[in-house]
């Protein structure tokens, strides 16, 4: 598999919602991930609680969420639409990256029921080809 040269890649969880976030990031802590928010107004950590409702916010929480097998991914809330993390596709360049990358597709599959594909950055995602569909 080749990924795209230059701009970043992302996972996109379809069909789910900003909801699902809280859900997703309890089970990637539990597998080992290494989970970071921080606030964009005063750069503490984030309550993702306040991020995830309705209401406005003044700020967004920035969401890093390290894989076991090195590649950081990145997201912002609140947002609408699906969940969708960005990665960069240069620390995907071996099979055990590929391995590990397929590895969060399937937790986050576990956790959400929906389909969770790797798409070139900005692509639309039904209509663009997936490097990756779990």
């Amino acid at each position: 598999m080749r990924l795209q040269q230059g701009g970043l890649v992302e996972l996109v969880a379809l069909g789910t919602s900003q909801s699902d976030w809280l859900d997703i990031l309890n089970r990637l802590g539990a597998e080992g991930f290494e989970i970071q928010t921080t606030d964009s107004l005063d750069d503490t950590p984030c309550n993702l609680l306040n991020f995830l409702k309705e209401d406005e916010n003044d700020s967004t929480c920035l969401i890093r969420v390290k894989s076991t097998g090195g590649q950081t991914w990145t997201s912002t809330l609140p947002v609408g639409g699906p969940v969708v993390m960005q990665g960069d596709p240069r620390e995907i360049a071996s099979l055990e990256e590929l391995n590990s990358v397929r590895n969060l597709m399937h937790l986050i599959h576990a956790v959400t029921h929906k389909p969770v594909i790797l798409i070139p950055e900005a692509g639309d995602v039904y209509r663009t080809r997936p490097y990756v569909r779990i």
